[in-house]
């Protein structure tokens, strides 16, 4: 079975096509930046194919996109070559990116699933880690953790700011957190 990278860039073209264009997003980009000043300079981790970025990006910010995909960042480049998107583990070291005003994460509703390892979580979700690509099963290692145990993981670089749910239909929750 291939691992979360592989399926990953596998899948990065399948992401672009299919959330590029969904701008349900923009009222929570809308209330994270609420909280920054003018022209914030923001981390969006796990930024994938990079869609999330070029919105924050139209919106007046600085983004720098962080993926370990190496074909979602390159995907990324291509799309949109005006932000800066980096190859790296979320799970690792970017202090060398430099200082920003806000991050952001976003995890589902309810069973609040991240790609984020903390000491005290409640363990792998298999529903949502196994998929199945043109016939090949991939294994993404999704945990289930509480928000508690996010603000936990990012106490040292970040602080937790607000939960914010635009659509109750949406299976998406989203979590804002500022720079310490």
């Amino acid at each position: 079975m291939k691992g979360t990278k592989q399926y990953y860039n596998k899948a990065a073209l399948e992401w672009l096509h299919r959330r590029k264009d969904d701008d349900s997003v923009l009222p929570m980009f809308r209330k994270f930046f609420s909280y920054l000043q003018d022209n914030p300079r923001i981390l969006d981790l796990c930024c994938g194919v990079g869609y999330d970025s070029e919105r924050l990006n139209k919106m007046g910010a600085s983004v720098v996109g962080v993926d370990f995909s190496e074909e979602s960042i390159k995907i990324a480049k291509e799309e949109y070559p005006q932000n800066k998107f980096v190859v790296g583990n979320m799970l690792h070291d970017y202090s060398h990116l430099g200082m920003f005003d806000g991050c952001i994460l976003k995890v589902m509703k309810e069973e609040a699933y991240v790609l984020i390892v903390v000491k005290e979580g409640f363990g792998k979700s298999e529903r949502m880690s196994l998929k199945i690509v043109d016939g090949e099963k991939y294994d993404r290692e999704f945990y289930d953790h509480t928000l508690e145990e996010l603000i936990i993981a990012s106490s040292d670089f970040f602080q937790f700011v607000v939960q914010h749910i635009d659509d109750s239909t949406s299976m998406w929750k989203n979590y804002i957190f500022k720079k310490s």
